[in-house]
């Protein structure tokens, strides 16, 4: 699976992209990794998930800095990758 790192860029929209090499198209779930806990991301807020796997984070912040998971399962099976988000700016 290609994946990160990432930058962001401060005030604007900030967009990580998921993409597994799977057919059929498969679901995703996206986490952000604090030491061993991971904790889902959910549509909603500032974060959207869109159906091919890319995490959009509306106005990012600083507080958006750090390590971040997806998920692709499809009923072939499940893969995961994990990566580090930079947030650049003032």
């Amino acid at each position: 699976m290609g994946f990160g790192p990432f930058y962001l860029f401060k005030g604007s929209e900030g967009r990580l992209n998921c993409k597994p090499e799977a057919a059929p198209l498969p679901t995703f779930v996206w986490s952000r990794v604090t030491g061993n806990t991971r904790v889902e991301i959910k549509s909603g807020g500032r974060y959207n998930i869109l159906s091919n796997g890319t995490l959009i984070i509306a106005n990012v912040t600083q507080n958006d800095e750090g390590r971040y998971s997806c998920e692709a399962t499809n009923d072939l099976g499940r893969d995961n990758a994990t990566a580090d988000a930079s947030v650049l700016g003032r």
